[in-house]
């Protein structure tokens, strides 16, 4: 066993090297036994600390922070660690000796603690070795067990005072605690006397007698204590429960397991309890089961009350923790009509751990809105809401919601960070719950948590997951270090088959690394890997069988047999059934590499490829896979494909799974919506990529389309700043943007606007030409016109005819050229263009105007030449 902790703690020292990208470290990893720990600091500058034993504390004190803060309890040789980030303090639960290991490169610290025993100065320890209490007939006997050769003298005075005289200085200095828990009995101090010092113990009770026996040959003090002619059940339990308050637990068994068909319910309820707390949870067995048995005895013989419904409650908690679901549920259904309301609330709270571990996970939850629509959440008993929170996680992490339970889980070690103890899991189902929002390193910190506290027997699942993590981390070689060690702690053990099938898939990535293609060395040394696991019985009794199809497959892959890869991937796949973990593996292992090919093939441009790939896997491989950048891939091939029905639920996904590829789906989904004349549903998607990227690099145009709609409908105020945006632009369809916004500011009544707008169109005259140059060379001119800048408007009107002499404005150009012209005093080039109107229009009303105006022209001049010749005559 020591071998397998030495290297179990090598192989986690391995894990530390570079694996955070922060500035700090994780938290410090403790591994040991009963009488040895290693804690390793990870660091990633190099550091000395500075070591200080102080009696059974020592001080590690760090020239810098060097990680977060933590605190560990009770771990091996270790009664308390707290570490602020660069100084620990550790308080030993023995005398011990230390060493200490210092690693450069990668820089780490390690020290090894031993506890050791000062054997030949009995001066120095105390030589009272253990106290137990066991029941009599007449009340309790106390045996006090001495070291061995250490004996000392026994006096009992005539007022029931013992005084206990060793020889030399005494130093049981928790001596006074353990007697404290003891009924009838108080611990006076020690006294100095000549021959050495003397403990003095009393009675606390003057009505009760005290008797001493010494037993030399079996180092043994006896105190028999009587309280009456007979020790009846009622204050047998007084006792036992007097104990078992102040944590004597194994005096509150010695009491009381003796007499177990003579104990009342209350008693009978308690041995139950100290059964449980001597079994859970870590050594279930037959223990645990008479735990259960003594406790329902003990539950049915109380009389109806808050007082039963109390230890129901616990007995429900009981069932459940030993997955006797539907006892647990009889219990429970009953409490839920107390007339208690804290009662009420921790049966709702039991009732959803009891459809968790149905997984019934909609019902919890269902049960949880009840619980909180009948009460506050401030009224949950304090001493349930770290079992509250836990339970929500556990509902949530069903319901696959990660984010919500971790953050459930986090709350348990906030309201009790001793909770752990009782529900040792925890650390790896808050690590399950990262892990499944790929927050690796946040999940590897609850991992190792999970191996240094959880469940022993879960140890080698455990670090099962911690390579897992590092895997996913790019940490291969500390990764495969983790794999090696699960091997050696359960060869046998699904735990240790599914070490080697991560070994051999790290032994193909390092050779892919190289080269696109497996060699033929690393080709043959997997696959003999595979065929040794071809001889256990786990793989044709156990789906294991089917993961070694998969990593066979994955081998052929590589090795270039892509045809024979998917034969044993889909085999695989099939041959297990939905419900088995193993087939979840198997589709893991067969989606890393088909989602492997997809991102070769979309690089690559092979669009038609990686439609192909996922029509022919959708249903096996790629459906549940939690990988958004090639789901985003799977999607863009469709769109590139004119696939956008099937394009639209992927892109979706990638909208509410992911921020890498948000800004991208958006901008496609908008494109497939306003492609298709979807205008509402594209302007939410144009309102959720301007909002959320004002510096996305589809920001220009995505601000111009949006523009265009609102200008389409009919919003121009809104349009303008977003219309604006192409302004600056030479592009295409910048000019198509001017255009709008001309209309825009005419709409609005904005002149002033719109004529500047028209300026900046007409500065593209001469290089390109287009209908909105045209139009804009007319309305300027009519503007400048308008404003008696009647030379500028016929440069206008005059560049309009040269260069778009089929224009629909030609005819009303030429019409207010003859207007400028007659202006000007140029009648016979006015008549000239009102008759090019007149004979080639065919607007009729522009015609009748062209014709008054002509008449008028024509009268005018008959007017001018009267008053010239009446100017003349006049005189005359």
């Amino acid at each position: 066993m020591a071998r397998v902790i030495s290297v179990f703690l090598i192989s986690l020292f391995i894990t530390l090297v570079s694996i955070h990208t922060t500035a700090w470290a994780g938290a410090p990893l403790i591994g040991g036994s009963e009488d040895k720990a290693r804690i390793i600091f990870e660091m990633k500058d190099y550091f000395v600390p500075d070591l200080e034993q102080d009696d059974q504390i020592l001080n590690v004190n760090f020239p810098d922070k060097i990680a977060e803060a933590s605190s560990f309890t009770d771990l091996f040789v270790i009664r308390q660690m707290d570490f602020d980030g660069q100084k620990a303090t550790i308080e030993m639960k023995r005398p011990f000796t230390y060493s200490i290991t210092l690693i450069e490169s990668p820089p780490g610290c390690i020290i090894d603690i031993e506890a050791v025993v000062k054997d030949e100065d009995t001066s120095d320890y105390c030589p009272i070795d253990t106290i137990d209490v066991t029941s009599i007939e007449t009340g309790i006997r106390v045996s006090f067990n001495m070291q061995p050769d250490v004996w000392p003298r026994v006096l009992l005075s005539d007022n029931m005072t013992v005084y206990l005289i060793f020889k030399g200085q005494l130093q049981c200095n928790n001596i006074q605690k353990y007697i404290s828990r003891i009924p009838y009995l108080e611990n006076k101090g020690t006294i100095r006397m000549d021959e050495g010092d003397a403990l003095i113990i009393t009675l606390t009770d003057d009505k009760a007698i005290l008797q001493v026996q010494s037993y030399e040959e079996e180092a043994k003090i006896d105190f028999d204590i009587s309280t009456s002619d007979k020790m009846n059940p009622d204050k047998r339990y007084i006792i036992a429960k007097k104990a078992y308050d102040n944590k004597d637990i194994a005096n509150t068994i010695h009491i009381l397991e003796p007499y177990k068909d003579d104990l009342t319910p209350e008693g009978l309820i308690l041995l139950g309890k100290c059964y449980w707390m001597t079994s859970y949870p870590y050594r279930k067995g037959t223990l645990a089961l008479e735990s259960i048995q003594l406790t329902q005895k003990g539950v049915e013989g109380l009389s109806e009350g808050l007082e039963k419904e109390s230890f129901m409650l616990e007995y429900a908690l009981m069932l459940l923790r030993s997955n006797m679901i539907a006892e647990a549920l009889n219990q429970i259904e009953p409490l839920k009509k107390s007339n208690t309301e804290s009662v009420k609330i921790k049966a709702g709270i039991l009732e959803m751990d009891y459809y968790n571990k149905k997984k019934r996970y909609q019902d919890a939850r269902v049960s949880n809105k009840r619980l909180l629509k009948s009460y506050k959440l401030e009224n949950i008993p304090v001493e349930s809401k770290a079992y509250y929170s836990s339970v929500l996680g556990d509902t949530y992490l069903g319901l696959n919601s990660y984010n919500q339970a971790l953050k459930h889980y986090q709350d348990v070690m906030k309201e009790d960070p001793e909770y752990v103890k009782t529900d040792p899991e925890l650390f790896s189902r808050m690590a399950e719950a990262a892990y499944n929002k790929d927050d690796f390193i946040t999940a590897r910190e609850y991992i190792i948590s999970a191996i240094n506290l959880g469940d022993p027997d879960k140890k080698a699942q455990n670090m099962i997951k911690l390579g897992d993590c590092l895997y996913h981390l790019k940490q291969t070689t500390k990764a495969l270090a983790i794999f090696s060690e699960v091997d050696n702690l359960a060869p046998r053990t699904e735990s240790g088959i599914i070490a080697k099938l991560r070994t051999a898939r790290i032994i193909m990535e390092k050779d892919s690394a190289n080269s696109d293609k497996l060699s033929d060395e690393t080709f043959f040394e997997v696959m003999d890997i595979y065929e040794t696991l071809k001889t256990t019985p786990e793989f044709t009794d156990t789906p294991l069988g089917a993961i070694t199809k998969i990593r066979i497959a994955q081998a052929y892959s590589k090795h270039g047999d892509w045809k024979d890869a998917l034969k044993s991937y889909y085999w695989a796949w099939a041959d297990t059934k939905a419900s088995d973990p193993i087939h979840f593996y198997a589709k893991t292992e067969a989606q890393e590499e088909l989602l492997g090919r997809i991102r070769g093939m979309y690089k690559n441009n092979k669009y038609n490829q990686v439609y192909e790939l996922y029509k022919k896997y959708y249903e096996s491989f790629i459906k549940d896979t939690k990988d958004i950048e090639v789901i985003f891939f799977i999607a863009d091939s469709m769109h590139r494909l004119k696939h956008n029905h099937e394009a639209r639920p992927l892109l979706i996904r990638c909208i509410e799974k992911s921020r890498s590829w948000r800004d991208d789906s958006l901008v496609i989904l908008f494109n497939i919506d306003y492609a298709d004349g979807h205008i509402k549903k594209a302007m939410q998607w144009n309102t959720k990529y301007i909002k959320g990227y004002p510096k996305g690099k589809a920001i220009v145009p995505m601000k111009a389309k949006r523009g265009q709609m609102l200008y389409k409908q009919g919003k121009f105020k809104e349009a303008i700043p977003y219309l604006k945006v192409y302004v600056h632009l030479n592009k295409n369809d910048a000019l198509t943007m001017l255009s709008y916004l001309v209309d825009s500011y005419h709409r609005l009544s904005n002149n002033k606007k719109e004529a500047e707008t028209l300026k900046k169109i007409i500065s593209y005259y001469g290089k390109t030409k287009s209908p909105v140059i045209e139009h804009a060379l007319y309305a300027r001119a009519y503007q400048l016109k308008k404003k008696g800048e009647l030379k500028s408007a016929k440069t206008l009107y005059n560049n309009l005819l040269k260069t778009y002499p089929s224009s629909t404005y030609r005819y009303w150009a030429l019409f207010n050229l003859a207007e400028i012209d007659y202006a000007k005093n140029k009648a016979d080039q006015a008549f000239k263009n009102l008759d090019k109107v007149i004979n080639g229009s065919k607007d009729a009303t522009l015609i009748n105007l062209a014709s008054m105006y002509k008449q008028e022209f024509v009268l005018d001049a008959d007017i001018a030449e009267f008053n010239k010749l009446k100017d003349r005559f006049m005189d005359k």
